[in-house]
């Protein structure tokens, strides 16, 4: 059954409605009609079978069928320091990060970015990286939509606004003790911020800049990863040791 997202404040009782680009896709791409049954959520973790009672150019009105608690969400909350690359890997990366359960994406411009905003435009693509989102979400079959963070962060803003995280941690390729298998003591997190480095890595001024705000140094083995690959191998160790894969 095809699924839609639509904030709490649209339901209503037994009714909900759907706004948006995706009217235009329930109307002329699926031809869906007055009757046809679909899955709505909530962003919050409820599923709602809803039959449609209202398509047209403004708004799709349905009637709730059934609500049910969609268990997709993971136990740990993971919030994730990705770099700006070149092209579209950094959409692929989101797309992949969406699937595996992170639950915030935080656009990141390090110092040896090859992407640059040069101060300016910081905002300007985060419209059609929430759309990304949004669309994996509902390809994978998440209950709520992962948060793209509005700005583009530099490591300091990052390491600042996630230092009450349970586990913290930057992945870079000086570390040579600390490997990801030597923080996992089997405590309990609930939290974890991470970030990796961009084509050129972190410089040292950044790792100790993480470091301060009680962020550890790790090392993902003996082989360097591409600016591409490293997150998404974090992503699957996490949800491997703290989440649900």
């Amino acid at each position: 059954m095809r699924r839609f997202f639509t904030p709490p404040e649209n339901i209503s009782g037994d009714r909900l409605v759907i706004r948006g680009s995706d009217v235009a896709h329930i109307r002329s791409v699926l031809r869906l009609r007055p009757g046809d049954q679909v899955h709505v959520l909530d962003g919050r973790g409820n599923r709602y079978c809803a039959q449609l009672t209202e398509v047209d150019r403004q708004e799709v009105a349905a009637r709730i069928v059934s609500r049910e608690t969609a268990e997709t969400e993971s136990p740990v909350s993971i919030r994730v320091g990705l770099p700006l690359i070149k092209g579209n890997k950094f959409d692929d990366i989101l797309r992949k990060a969406v699937e595996l359960g992170a639950n915030r994406i935080v656009p990141l411009e390090t110092e040896r970015c090859v992407v640059k905003t040069d101060g300016k435009n910081k905002t300007g693509k985060t419209p059609r990286w929430r759309r990304i989102a949004e669309e994996a979400s509902k390809q994978c079959g998440r209950s709520a939509v992962p948060a793209v963070e509005p700005s583009v962060q530099d490591v300091e803003t990052f390491c600042r606004e996630n230092a009450g995280c349970d586990l913290k941690i930057v992945f870079w390729e000086g570390e040579g003790k600390v490997w990801l298998k030597d923080i996992a003591s089997g405590s309990s997190v609930r939290s974890i911020a991470f970030l990796t480095g961009p084509e050129g890595g972190l410089t040292g001024a950044e790792i100790e800049t993480a470091r301060s705000y009680g962020f550890i140094t790790a090392s993902l083995g003996p082989r360097i990863l591409r600016a591409e690959t490293a997150p998404i191998a974090v992503l699957s160790i996490l949800q491997n040791l703290w989440g649900d894969l």
